[in-house]
Parts: C-alpha cells; sequence; structure tokens
C-alpha cells in the first residue's frame, strides 16, 4: 500500500462516527411537545411527566447557559420513556443534542440513588454535557453551521474520559442542590482507594479503567479531581480551561506558518493552572489520606461488586456479584469454603431471599419482555437440585419474599410502585398498598406481623416504610432527614436500615414497640449499603475495600451507638407528593422525520477486496431509532471507480425492514488468471423478526427478496462473466455474543447464520438455482482479558447457474451478509478472491491475547488504549467440479491497536499471513476492525 493510500484512510479513520439510538416496542405511541428550544418527546400517558421535564429545562437553561457563558446549537430533544426496570441515562450533541430519561428512578442503594429529583438531576446534568460539548470558537461555530455535525468540530470531545465527565458535572459540583455529586459513596470509593494503596496513575485515567471502580472510574476520579480543584483554585480556571481547548481544535500550536509543535493535554492544563496536572493529581491523593497500614479482616477478598447478602441456615451466604470482567451471578460462601462458589449466572438482580422449609432461594431479575422492554420478573433457584425456575413473566415484580404459600413483593407499572403478593401457583397479583414513586428492598419480620420498604414520594428523599401484612402504612422511618434504605428485621419488634450521611453511611436500629433508635457509630459501617443479620448482634455487609466491596462478619454488641427517642405513635403517614404543572402544552405526534434529516457528513471507507475505497457517507435517525437511513458514496484508491451504498430502515412494527442498495466494484487476484474486478449492483428488501429475545441472546427470522447483478472483469484475458442472482432467501441468526468491560474483543457466547436461498427465473434469473450458507462464531474467554476466537463458515451452491464464491483476503466483512459474499474472505494467508467455487468451507482459529496496556490519550484520539497481539490459523477450500480435499492453509500474526475517537472504539491492524498450501510468498496487509 503506498504512502498516498495510508494517508487518506487514516484522515477518514480519523473522522468517521456514527451512534445508533435505543429501540422501542413500535405499539408506543410517542407525543411531544416543544417550546422554546426544547422537544419532549414522551410516550401518551406521560404527558404530566413531560410538562414537568419542559418546565425543568426552561428553568434550568439560562443558570446553566450563565455559568458556561456560552449557547447550545440547535433545539435540545428530551426523550422519556419507561421500557425499563434499571435506572439509565445518557446525553450526546450527536446528530443533534439529546437528553434520554429513564422514568424508572434510581433505587435508594445504587450509586446514584441520593436523587430527590431524579427528573430535574438527569436534565441539569444531561444539559451540563451538552454545554460542555458545545463550546467553541466563532471559527468552529462556522465550520458547524456550514458543514454538520462532525467530531472533528467538537473539540471537548476529544478530552479523557475521566476529565470530561468531571467538566460536565463543575456545574452541579458548585451548585448548591443536593445531586449525585455530592453522594458519600463519590468520596468514599476515593478513601478507600487511597488507604488500601490502589491509588491509580494518571495514565490509566485517559481510559476506561480496568480496575475498581470499572465503568464507574470516569465518574469517581474524574469528578474528585474537579471537585478538588475548583477548592483548592480559582473556580473559573475550569471554565478558563475549557475555553483554551476549544480555541486550539487541533492539538499543536503554530510557530510560523510552516513551524507546528504538538500540544498535549497536559500542557494546555499548565497553561491555565499553573502547573500540569499529574502534580494536581499527586495533591488530590494527598489530600485524601495516606495509606493505612492494616485492613479489616474480611470473608472474601474478590473485591468489586457485592448486593444483597443473605445468611441461610447452613451458615452459608449467598450474594449477587458483579465483577465487570466476567458474567454476573449469584454465588455461595460456604462456611468451609474460603472463595465463593458460583450457583448460577444472572444479569441485573433486584432482590434475594431464602425460604428454608423447601431450601429455596427467591430473587428477581431484569430480562427481556416482549423482545423490547426489560421488566424485571421473579425467579426461585432450588439449592438441592441446582435449578433456576421462572415464576413470572413481564409483571415487573422486584424483592420477592415468601411466607407460607403467598410471595409478597413490590410491583411496578406505569404510575408508580405498589406491595403486592400472589400465592403459589396462581399467577394472579394482588395490589395491597397505595401507589408510590417507588418501592425499594422489602423485608418481612419473622413472625410476619410487619412488612417493611425503602419508600421514595415524589421528589422527596427515601424513607423507611413500616406496613401491615395487608399492606397499611403504619408510618414511616428516617434519620436526620437523610435517605433511608435496606431495611432489614432484627427481631419481630426491631428494624435495622442504612442511612446515608454526609461524608458516610450509618446503620440505624428502631424499635417499633418501644419507640428507640439506636445510630451505631463505627469506622468499619461507614460504608457499607447491604447487610443481613445473623441473630443476636451480628450481621454480614460487604464493605469498601480499595478493589471494591468484600464480605465481612461484623459484632455490633462492640459497637459505639447512640440513642434517640422516636415514637413510633409519631409517625405520620404522608400521602404521595403528585407533581402539579400549570401547562397548557398541547401534545403532538412525534415529527421523527424533522430528525429523521441527515444533521452531518463524514468520510468513510471500505475494503474492496485489495484495495482501500474512500468517500463521504451522510446518515440520520429519529431520536427512537424508529427510522434509520444511510448513504455512502466511495472510490477505490487505486482503481478509482466508484461504489454506492444506500440503505433505510424502519422499526414502526415488530421487526426490522431494511431496504439496501449497494453498487460496488472489488479488486481482487485470482491464482488462475490474475487481477480482477468483481462487479456487483444488488437491491435487496428484507425482513429480520425477532423470535426470542433476552438480555443473552437474541434468535431473528430472516426473510428477503433480493435483485442481484455481477460481472467479473479479468484484465489479463480480456474476459468478462455476467451473473443475475434473483430470488428470496430465509433463515435463522442466533447471536448470544458479549464483550466483558475492557476486555480486548467479544469473548463470550456465539453468533450462528444459517441462510437458504432460491434464486428463481421468474424473478428475472437466468436459471432456477440454490444456496445455503452456514456461519458459526465462538468466543470463549480465558485468563481475563484474552480470547479464543474460532470460526466455521460453509456453503454449497446447486442447480443450474450456481453462484460462485471467492476465497481470499484478510476480513470476514463488517456488514453481516446473507449472500455469503464474504463468506470465505478470511484466508489471510492469500490475496482477496485468489480461489473461487460453488461449494467450499472454512475454520479460522485466533488466539488473542493482550500485550499491552497503554491507556494514553495522543493527537485527537480520546484514548489509545490497549495493543494485542492475534495469531491465528486459516484454512479452506472451494470446488467447482470435482470435490477433492486439498484446502489452502496459512498462519500468521497480528498487531492490534485499541483505540477510541470520541465514543467509538476502533482497532486497527497490522499483519502478515503465510499461505502454506501451496507454497506462496507472505502476504503483508493493514486493516481497520477485526478479523470476524
Amino acid at each position: 500500500m503506498n504512502l498516498k493510500s495510508i494517508t487518506f484512510f487514516i484522515i477518514f479513520t480519523i473522522l468517521a462516527i456514527e451512534v445508533l439510538q435505543p429501540k422501542y416496542h413500535p405499539e408506543i405511541n410517542w407525543k411531544e411537545i416543544s417550546h422554546g428550544r426544547f422537544t419532549i418527546i414522551y410516550p401518551e400517558d406521560f404527558k404530566e411527566q413531560a410538562d414537568y421535564s419542559l418546565l425543568v429545562a426552561e428553568e434550568l437553561y439560562p443558570i446553566i447557559k450563565d455559568f458556561w457563558k456560552c449557547e447550545i446549537n440547535g433545539r435540545v430533544r428530551i426523550l422519556l420513556h419507561d421500557s425499563s426496570d434499571c435506572f439509565d441515562e445518557d446525553s450526546t450533541f450527536f446528530p443533534y443534542n439529546r437528553i434520554r430519561i429513564s422514568l424508572y428512578p434510581p433505587e435508594p442503594h445504587s450509586l446514584f440513588g441520593n436523587y430527590t429529583d431524579h427528573i430535574r438531576d438527569v436534565i441539569r446534568h444531561g444539559l451540563n454535557r451538552i454545554f460542555v460539548y458545545n463550546q467553541g470558537s466563532k471559527t468552529l461555530r462556522f465550520f458547524r453551521k456550514y458543514f454538520g455535525i462532525n467530531s472533528i468540530f467538537f473539540p471537548t470531545l476529544f478530552i479523557p474520559g475521566w476529565a470530561l465527565t468531571g467538566i460536565s458535572a463543575y456545574e452541579e459540583i458548585n451548585s448548591n442542590s443536593n445531586t449525585r455529586f455530592h453522594s458519600p459513596e463519590f468520596e468514599l470509593i476515593l478513601k478507600k482507594v487511597v488507604k488500601w494503596g490502589k491509588f491509580p496513575p494518571l495514565g490509566s485515567l485517559k481510559s476506561k479503567l480496568s480496575n475498581w471502580p470499572g465503568p464507574f472510574s470516569p465518574n469517581i476520579f474524574g469528578t474528585g479531581l474537579v471537585k478538588f480543584l475548583s477548592s483548592s483554585v480559582n473556580k473559573n480556571k475550569i471554565r478558563e480551561f475549557v475555553k483554551n481547548y476549544t480555541s486550539h481544535p487541533l492539538p499543536f500550536r503554530f510557530r510560523g506558518l510552516f513551524n507546528l509543535r504538538f500540544m498535549s493535554m497536559s500542557e494546555r492544563f499548565k497553561m491555565v493552572f499553573g502547573k500540569e496536572i499529574k502534580d494536581f493529581w499527586k495533591d488530590l491523593e494527598i489530600e485524601i489520606g495516606k495509606k493505612d497500614v492494616s485492613f479489616p479482616r474480611t470473608l472474601t477478598d474478590t473485591g468489586f461488586v457485592k448486593k444483597f447478602p443473605l445468611y441461610i441456615s447452613d451458615g452459608s451466604v449467598v450474594f449477587f456479584s458483579e465483577n465487570f470482567k466476567s458474567y454476573p451471578g449469584v454465588y455461595i460462601l460456604r462456611s468451609s469454603d474460603k472463595k465463593p462458589s458460583l450457583l448460577f449466572r444472572k444479569k441485573s438482580v433486584k432482590g434475594i431471599s431464602y425460604f428454608k422449609e423447601k431450601k429455596l432461594i427467591y430473587f428477581a431479575a431484569v430480562d427481556m419482555f416482549r423482545k423490547y422492554y426489560k421488566f424485571a420478573d421473579i425467579y426461585s433457584f432450588d439449592l438441592d437440585k441446582k435449578k433456576v425456575s421462572r415464576i413470572t413473566r413481564g409483571e415487573r415484580l422486584t424483592y420477592p419474599v415468601r411466607v407460607k404459600n403467598r410471595i409478597y413483593c413490590i410491583k411496578r407499572d406505569k404510575f408508580g410502585s405498589y406491595l403486592s403478593y400472589f400465592e403459589i401457583g396462581h399467577p394472579k397479583i394482588n395490589i395491597i398498598s397505595k401507589r408510590f414513586s417507588l418501592l425499594s428492598g422489602l423485608s418481612i419480620s419473622p413472625d410476619s406481623g410487619y412488612i417493611s420498604a425503602s419508600v421514595k414520594t415524589g421528589s422527596g428523599n427515601w424513607k423507611i416504610g413500616v406496613f401491615n401484612l395487608r399492606g397499611a402504612l403504619k408510618g414511616l422511618v428516617e434519620y436526620g432527614g437523610e435517605r433511608a434504605f435496606s431495611p432489614v428485621w432484627k427481631n419481630n419488634d426491631e428494624l435495622m436500615f442504612v442511612t446515608s450521611l454526609k461524608k458516610r453511611f450509618g446503620l440505624v436500629s428502631f424499635n417499633v414497640k418501644l419507640g428507640e433508635m439506636k445510630v451505631y457509630n463505627s469506622e468499619k459501617l461507614s460504608s457499607f449499603k447491604y447487610f443481613d443479620v445473623i441473630g443476636g448482634n451480628m450481621i454480614i455487609a460487604p464493605i469498601l475495600t480499595g478493589k471494591g466491596y468484600d464480605l465481612m462478619k461484623i459484632d455490633l454488641g462492640k459497637m459505639e451507638r447512640e440513642l434517640k427517642i422516636y415514637s413510633f405513635s409519631g409517625m405520620k403517614e404522608e400521602d404521595e407528593a403528585e407533581v402539579e404543572v400549570i401547562s397548557d402544552t398541547v401534545g403532538s405526534k412525534y415529527k421523527a422525520l424533522r430528525d429523521f434529516s441527515p444533521k452531518y457528513f463524514t468520510l468513510t471507507f471500505r475494503e474492496g477486496g485489495n484495495e482501500l475505497q474512500a468517500g463521504i457517507m451522510a446518515s440520520g435517525f429519529d431520536s427512537l431509532h424508529r427510522h434509520y437511513f444511510k448513504a455512502k458514496y466511495l472510490a477505490g484508491l487505486i482503481s478509482g471507480r466508484s461504489n454506492y451504498y444506500l440503505n433505510y430502515i424502519f422499526n414502526g412494527f415488530p421487526g426490522e425492514l431494511d431496504l439496501k442498495f449497494t453498487k460496488f466494484s472489488d479488486l481482487n487476484r485470482s491464482d488462475e488468471k490474475g487481477e480482477f474486478f468483481q462487479n456487483a449492483e444488488k437491491f435487496t428488501a428484507s425482513f429480520n423478526f425477532p423470535l426470542f429475545k433476552n438480555t443473552d441472546s437474541v434468535l431473528s427470522l430472516y426473510t428477503d427478496i433480493h435483485f442481484e447483478k455481477g460481472v467479473d472483469e479479468f484484465q489479463d484475458t480480456l474476459e468478462n462473466i455476467n451473473t443475475v442472482h434473483n430470488g428470496i432467501r430465509t433463515g435463522i441468526t442466533i447471536n448470544s455474543t458479549d464483550i466483558y468491560y475492557n476486555s480486548i474483543s467479544e469473548n463470550n457466547g456465539f453468533n450462528f447464520n444459517a441462510v437458504y436461498s432460491k434464486e428463481m427465473e421468474l424473478f428475472g434469473s437466468r436459471y432456477n438455482s440454490n444456496v445455503f450458507t452456514l456461519e458459526y462464531s465462538q468466543f470463549i474467554s480465558f485468563s481475563k482479558l484474552n480470547t479464543l476466537a474460532m470460526r466455521l463458515a460453509f456453503a454449497e451452491s446447486w442447480g443450474e447457474g450456481r453462484r460462485t464464491f471467492y476465497m481470499g483476503g484478510i476480513s470476514a466483512g463488517n456488514e453481516q451478509s446473507y449472500s455469503g459474499e464474504k463468506l470465505f474472505g478470511l484466508i489471510r494467508g492469500y490475496p482477496s478472491g485468489y480461489f473461487s467455487g460453488t461449494t467450499g468451507f472454512s475454520l479460522n482459529f485466533e488466539l488473542r491475547f493482550i500485550l499491552k496496556k497503554i491507556e494514553r490519550s495522543f493527537l485527537i484520539f480520546k484514548s489509545i488504549e490497549s495493543l494485542y497481539v492475534s495469531l491465528f490459523f486459516d484454512s479452506g477450500q472451494v470446488w467447482k467440479e470435482r470435490m477433492e480435499f486439498d484446502p489452502a492453509i496459512s498462519a500468521g500474526g497480528e498487531l492490534n491497536l485499541v483505540l477510541y475517537l470520541g465514543p467509538l472504539r476502533y482497532v486497527v491492524t497490522g499483519g502478515v499471513g503465510y499461505g502454506i498450501n501451496p507454497e506462496k510468498s507472505p502476504v503483508f496487509y493493514f486493516r481497520l476492525g477485526s478479523s470476524f
């Protein structure tokens, strides 16, 4: 590849950016209200929340605008949804300003659980982030106006993620509002990381940390440093830094017309703050505190996240664990074991309880429902049979506790949460309480006299509700007006719960009959959020260490405590606070086509056989991702031939309608006839319908009608081979692949496609023929980040006018193809199109292992994360007539660089493959993206 080709490749790789939106069930009737610069998009049943969101957005906008001293370009869309029983949020400027808010509030024990009004706080944080993204000089704003929303015109996108998160939270940090960044857990994690000697080097923060606290690292450390800077230097310096950063959109300083000097992030920082960022990083570590010389003894030492510890009768402890590097699940720590054992895999667990009489563990977990919703349901696990059974489906139930033949739980609907129960064997859900904004953490006293749960009323803080078994609220308990959660009954009269204090958490015991409240004061109890009582005065809880949460037994009898008298009769029942919004707005149907229009143009690329093709791309999608289009024009860097790609996807009903037109010309080299162009012009109308979908995998039915014309132009023999393949296809696809946090590639699960195609004269095909293709990929994780990847591909064409498959090349294709055109494109010791035939197979084995964690930013890349090596073995064969087994074999290695451009992950690969049979010279190549 010549220097010109490499230069073009690097340029359009840097500029390419594309983000897809979540999909929502087509049955939802979406509405919108617009006023000023805001458009609120919402399901029609949530008009009240939409009005409130508009009111909050218009109230906050001038405050945040005054703080950042700039304007936001264009409108801001705020999307409200209730499609999940897990709180989530995001905000972006691409391809338009948008904030997405889950109407399921964060639970009280979550990292963001100190929300009192989560809609207000999410809008506040989202607007702050969008204001930071929109910072820029007049020159940059000119380019944005006339050249669209392209990442190169938004320099703050390339600030390292941890710093960008902290800067985006800067206004919140300096406000008087009780936002999540004032949660004690943020400071506790920093404190424990320092005291346990786990404070990371600054360089590792320029990427996603693989160590604790995993994906929360940018939030924790970025916010921690910005909070430290805002208190130790002039508060306006953060704003000045952002302005300075955007005034130099490229990482260079001009010293004369032809004299450029690289300007690092650290140098930019020093220009504003007077010293390098690494010096402030050291100061932050000193400010937090020095390393401890002694640590408490814990029952586990695995770190990361542990939730819902449950002490069962044989002395074992059951808990839910997430470690970001492997599949989450429920574990058991037996009294005779030193390490916990996995009972079963499960994501997003919400509550665990134990029914001693049947040795059953009950729990709730979030899974896919009707292919689009993520709802929580109740499961049981038999400790003797080691079997998980699903009890409900799509009922939105959490925190199950069994009492005799009833399972009490929390029921959620689109209006709020309720206490409820159902009988074993009878699916009817009985609601027994009034409505609350959200309920969490249900617990029942040993004599079944009381139910307790964390209660959120309106925009108020979390309290502990005490109910009778009929669901009537006896009263609400709290300590000091702070967040109260995780209730557990110590005995029939004494209720214990966790409370959030200013800089730590605390344990409170409340006697329902005596009205006495005891508050335990101990450093050991300062950082835990979940616990269970082990009879008497013993509890077991995950306490915070430098590498996460580990289980610890604590004797409460040895703890200091203060006694407060709290009259139970004085507890008053609080009514659910209704949000009163005076609004004359009228909701109208969501205008998808307005958002669907193209908002940006960017350079793009394609691997066209043995040449790279560069060009320009435009795309657009609406906020709901019901409509999506992509248009590309590309030219071969060697051949100069034009290539076209037009694609429209509609998700307005179950399944996905995909209309695609392509006109490509690939430069190949045959072993028999030399160089040739494989020209193809295709139109496909396909429909992909999900038959089954959960959080782990999806099974889909694929069907299409296609019209394909092809011409193979052989340059040496001047021979042209024309083909016409028109017909229909049908098949199934299964995808259960997963990529654990910070892994170098997919490292779990498999992907399977089996497709049958019928080419028919009735549709204009020259002959009636048949094609069957099969592709299977498997990914196996080992040694944490490393992966063994395997792939099998098979295809057969029969009948007259059979389809020809080409074998050889460096990639199986970045886009899924059901026609089999790139099925055998991964035999890396040979050029693209080297072998051809009508039947064939290929086997690929790849060992991917980490070489070095780099985690540094460079030029406009947000981070260069890691370097990993792939050792591969490829084998395959295609036949035309007589089938003699004589497969081509190649082996070699690749060096892969993982980097981030803004939020997007890229893999840049250089490799060499050697074709062993027949004997050939090595093939050196360069690729963007993984092999498969």
